[in-house]
Order: C-alpha cells, then sequence, then structure tokens
C-alpha cells in the first residue's frame, strides 16, 4: 500500500468524521439523535476549528488513513480569530441542542454539560503556551506499522521550529493509549468517567504532556 502525507483540505471532512467514528462512538451517549454521526460532526469541527496545523495520511486511492490535528497559540490576533471560531462551535451546537437533534432536551444537556467538566477537568494543565494535539487518529489497519509515531513525530518537530516547549493531548482507553508512554509522553492527570471508553472501576481518561527542551524553545521564551 503506498502512503502519504498532506495538509489536511475540506474535502476529506467526511473521510475523517468517519475515520474518528471506528473507534470513538459518540452516538450512545445521545439516544434519540436524528442523525447518525451528528455528535462526531460536532466533536470534529469543535477539534478543528481552531486548528493551524494539520497532517493526514492518504492511501493510493485517495483515502484517509490516519489524521492529527494541532493547535500552536502565537499571537494575539491568531487568538481571535479561533475564539470567534469557537463562538461559532458554540452556537452550533446551541442550535442543535434547541432542535432536538440530539435526542430528549434534558438528557441531552446533561450529557453535554457532562462532556464539557469532563473536558475541562482533562485540560487543566493545559498552559496558553502549549502546543495541543486536538484530534489523532489512526486507521485500525495501520496501527503498528509507524504511521502514527511518523505524524507525532513531524508534528513534535514543527513544534520545536516553532519554539514551544511543551506538547498537550487528552484521550481515553477507546485508544492506543499507551502509544503515549512509549513515545515520550508523561501522564500528568487520571480521570474516571461514564462519557469515555472503557469506563470500570480504574480511570479511563488520560492528559499526557511531553517536554521539548530544544535550544529554539529556550530562546524563545515560549513555556
Amino acid at each position: 500500500m503506498e502512503l502519504r502525507t498532506t495538509p489536511y483540505r475540506d474535502e476529506y471532512r467526511r473521510q475523517c468524521i468517519d475515520l474518528m467514528s471506528d473507534t470513538w462512538n459518540h452516538n450512545a451517549l445521545f439516544p434519540g439523535l436524528t442523525r447518525e454521526n451528528l455528535v462526531n460532526e460536532l466533536f470534529f469541527h469543535e477539534a478543528t476549528v481552531g486548528a493551524n496545523y494539520s497532517r493526514i495520511v492518504l492511501d493510493e486511492n485517495d483515502r484517509v488513513a490516519g489524521y492529527l490535528f494541532g493547535i500552536l497559540k502565537r499571537d494575539s490576533r491568531g487568538r481571535l480569530i479561533r475564539g470567534l471560531r469557537t463562538l461559532g462551535v458554540i452556537v452550533r451546537m446551541l442550535f442543535h441542542f434547541l432542535a432536538g437533534h440530539l435526542g430528549p432536551r434534558r438528557r441531552g444537556w446533561k450529557t453535554a454539560a457532562g462532556l464539557l467538566a469532563m473536558m475541562s477537568a482533562l485540560e487543566s494543565h493545559r498552559r496558553d503556551s502549549d502546543a495541543f494535539v486536538s484530534l489523532f487518529f489512526v486507521a485500525s489497519s495501520l496501527r503498528g506499522r509507524g504511521w502514527g509515531k511518523r505524524l507525532m513525530e513531524d508534528f513534535q518537530r514543527h513544534c520545536e521550529a516553532q519554539g514551544y516547549q511543551r506538547i498537550y493531548l487528552w484521550t481515553d482507553k477507546g485508544c492506543n493509549y499507551l502509544f503515549y508512554d512509549r513515545q515520550g509522553f508523561r501522564r500528568t492527570i487520571e480521570v474516571s468517567s461514564p462519557l469515555l471508553a472503557g469506563y470500570g472501576d480504574e480511570p479511563n481518561g488520560f492528559a499526557y504532556v511531553k517536554p521539548l527542551t530544544t535550544e529554539s524553545a529556550a530562546e524563545s521564551g515560549v513555556g
């Protein structure tokens, strides 16, 4: 199989959402959804709306086999633009909620509030100066073949070149979370939530940090 990487383009949006759905099934959180994959569509939009770094893996048939989106905050203008886009995400989700697209409103509101609280807990150690991995998936057919490592190392090199000192991300048991332990990340937060995959007696949500100790980062004063 011949594979290549390229920056994200909107024409691959549907394929990216479908690939995410192979790992995360958010539909079960909102019984009564009026459209399958609506929650994943909203999650994908929220995770990528402020992203200013992207790489996707394409096969010889131009099918998406993996991707990584990152958010790097460097200037006030960029933060303003991403803030306005995030406001648009909130308005979009509110519309779907009020229209009943997320199922019964009372249960949908409770679940949405729980998701926001859980995400806030997992991002509580995130600094404004961190490079943030907002979305990262690799197709099951590529796992163990080094493509996840390649995507992450490409992002790390980009962050180092831009003077960043840390990479921050969060994940759950539904993903190959031990990958980050092997790649030199340090686990900083553990949570247990019924809204995340693998809920049980042990933590199923994790936040990770990877220090980037480079000369460019030290000289920039970022961090």
